[in-house]
Parts: structure tokens; sequence; C-alpha cells
């Protein structure tokens, strides 16, 4: 008996909590929309597929990182009611009841932003954990290690509040330091040089890094710095 496979798609036209449409990464255009693909496949007449429940566009408000609409779950469900689904791709946030999903970012531990572990006690720092930056040395303190150190204090550390489920990326900004365009994870953003930024790698050997248009030392040495989690595309 052979296998009959068919697919289409369905385009997600996505939106913001304000009801605006998006606007997302993108290398030639900023991307307002996803693509879907729907694939069918049966071994002889035992699926009944529904067809035209539909239209093949969606408008809805995004989620969080990668998470897909529930409206694509139920126009998919409606389709093939009786099926067995599967997601492809799959995030800890799109797991659903009656689907099996699939994915290499699946997991109770897994987030795909950088994993960094506290200087001090050595544990993992979990998504939503408050991370503390030192500003000269490459340390990074948990909340409970940083208030209990003698050794020390707040002010000379950045305040990180390490809620991204993935490395944000900055899009139209390059690091100063490795020349890498864009510029993911946080950025470290020089407060008096306009458009002067430094990815974290970047920012921890400084002192010694040729940075591209300044004398490093001069640089580093007088001016301020602030640590920019959000990339400007993700508050619009």
């Amino acid at each position: 008996m052979q296998d009959f496979f068919a697919d289409t798609q369905i385009t997600w036209v996505k939106k913001t909590r304000n009801n605006k449409i998006t606007m997302g990464q993108g290398f030639y255009f900023l991307h307002s929309t996803e693509m879907c693909l729907v694939g069918v496949k049966k071994y002889g007449k035992s699926l009944h597929y529904v067809s035209k429940v539909t239209t093949d566009v969606i408008f809805s408000e995004i989620q969080k990182q990668s998470q897909k609409p529930e409206e694509m779950y139920q126009v998919i469900e409606a389709m093939m009611p009786g099926a067995k689904k599967i997601e492809l791709f799959g995030r800890n946030h799109n797991i659903r009841r009656g689907w099996l999903t699939l994915g290499n970012q699946l997991g109770e531990k897994f987030r795909t932003a950088d994993m960094i572990s506290c200087s001090k006690c050595r544990k993992l720092l979990d998504a939503d954990q408050v991370r503390h930056k030192h500003k000269e040395q490459e340390l990074s303190y948990c909340d409970h290690c940083l208030k209990t150190s003698s050794e020390y204090h707040e002010s000379e550390f950045f305040h990180l509040e390490n809620r991204n489920e993935e490395n944000p990326c900055h899009t139209n900004i390059y690091c100063n330091g490795c020349q890498a365009r864009p510029l993911w994870g946080v950025r470290y953003s020089c407060t008096v040089c306009p458009e002067f930024d430094l990815c974290e790698s970047c920012f921890d050997k400084k002192a010694t890094l040729p940075i591209s248009g300044h004398q490093p030392l001069t640089h580093t040495s007088i001016h301020e710095w602030k640590a920019v989690e959000v990339s400007l595309l993700s508050c619009i």
C-alpha cells in the first residue's frame, strides 16, 4: 500500500500587544509573518481529512520566543480531527496534549541563552534568575552570593534581569571589537560614544582588545558602560 503525502502552508501575520503589525529580524526586509508548512501522510483511506475549514492566513499576537499561536493548532486539529499529530522544531512552550513534539530544544532545563554559572557558588543561573555581571572582571554572581559577599559591592556590577529565553538579537548593531553583525546576547554600550557597543566576550577582554576607531585604554578607563538585555525590535 503506497503512502500519500500532501502539503500546504499557513501564513501567520504577527501582531503586537498594541494590535499593530510587528517587525521582526530580517536580512532584506523586516519580517512580519511566519510560514507554517502542513503535511498529511496516510495509508490507504484510514485518515479522515476535512478540507476548507478556514483560510490560509492567521492574524495573531506574538507570545514567547518561538511560541506558535493557539489558532495554528486549532486549524490543524479541525482539518484532521482523528489523526495523530506531530510538531517539528518544537519548544517547551509549544508542547500540547494529543501532539508529539519533536525538537532539539526541549527539556526541563533547556534555554538557548548563554548558560552561565555563578562565579562563587558555581551553580547554573537559570532563566528568570538575576545575574550580576562585574563591570571590570570576568565574574558573574547570583543574587544570593553577591548580597552575602564582603569582597564586592553591588555598585561594581551590572544588574541583569536574565529573563530572555533566547539570546536577544540586536539587529543593525555590530560589535566594535570582533565586528560581529548583528550583535547577539547582552549588549554593552558606551554611555558617551554614540553607536559604540561590545558583545559580552569582547567586553570581558576590552582592556587588551584592538577596538576599531578608539584607543581601548582611554575609552574604557574614562567612559561608563550600560548593559542592554533587550533588542530594540523586541520593544516595538
